[in-house]
């Protein structure tokens, strides 16, 4: 599989970066597409079959959620089938801005 981005450098634009959290694979680039940031790395917690792949969602980004970045920098996720391992980082994120 290849996927090509075509993009002519680095916009001006400072652009929020939202909450991939939760979604497929394919919402999260979707998402991203749609406020000008692009899809970077994406690590899986356990290496993927053809049959599960599709029941992978994102459970943690870099940058956060929040984060400012200019139009066409990357944001990398990490992917899990365990959806309690999004709800223990959402958890542990919140208790830290708390304090």
């Amino acid at each position: 599989e290849v996927i090509l981005v075509v993009g002519q450098a680095l916009g001006t634009e400072q652009v929020m970066v939202p909450d991939l959290r939760g979604l497929s694979l394919l919402d999260a680039r979707s998402l991203l597409l749609s406020v000008h940031l692009t899809m970077g790395t994406h690590v899986y917690d356990i290496e993927p079959t053809e049959e599960t792949e599709s029941k992978y969602v994102v459970y943690q980004q870099s940058p956060i959620s929040g984060s400012k970045l200019r139009e066409g920098q990357t944001v990398n996720v990490y992917l899990s089938t365990d959806i309690e391992k999004a709800a223990t980082i959402i958890e542990s994120e919140t208790e830290e801005e708390f304090f």
